[in-house]
């Protein structure tokens, strides 16, 4: 499974990819819902809440070492 996913905002459009670890935080600040559309090949896509628990809470390297420093 990808680690970068899509969603699909208010207007339909196809936004990302984006690094599991960003849905995770946007569903978090209530950018996004559970009814949210996501997909990790940006073509089929289902509901969040259908695929929250398989979707990882990653991010790349370079944003998740800041905290290390």
């Amino acid at each position: 499974m990808s680690n970068y996913w899509f969603y699909k905002d208010e207007d339909g459009d196809s936004i990302g990819p984006s690094p599991g670890g960003h849905l995770h935080h946007w569903i978090k600040e209530g950018h996004i819902n559970e009814e949210t559309l996501v997909s990790n090949d940006g073509q089929k896509f289902t509901a969040w809440k259908l695929v929250k628990t398989t979707v990882p809470d990653w991010l790349p390297d370079e944003e998740s070492s800041d905290d290390e420093s």
